[in-house]
């Protein structure tokens, strides 16, 4: 069980850390480049928020393999500077929140 919930913390954290760098890299687009991260951005925010709420209220979601997928999300994302990679990474971050806020 406990590390059922410090795999909550941690998915907490890096999720923040992800949800951190699309916002960076949105902020820093041209802006031709901020509508194609607009909507990736936008339905990563909405899944953040959704999952943050289930995991604050319910705990002990998280498995360890969408742990390293959240993981593995955040540091392409604090690597990449194509927007096309971005909003990529932000889609798929949104599917692995969207699972964890259903269990």
């Amino acid at each position: 069980m406990a590390n059922d919930l410090n795999n909550d913390l941690e998915a907490l954290n890096l999720a923040s850390a992800a949800m951190t760098a699309i916002s960076a890299r949105y902020r820093t687009a041209a802006p031709e480049e901020r509508s194609a991260l607009w909507e990736a951005r936008d339905s990563a925010w909405t899944a953040y928020a959704s999952a943050r709420q289930r995991l604050l209220q319910h705990g002990a979601l998280v498995s360890d393999e969408q742990l390293d997928s959240i993981r593995d999300l955040r540091d392409t994302l604090s690597v990449t500077a194509e927007t096309a990679n971005v909003a990529r990474a932000a889609q798929q971050l949104v599917q692995v929140l969207g699972r964890i806020s259903l269990i």
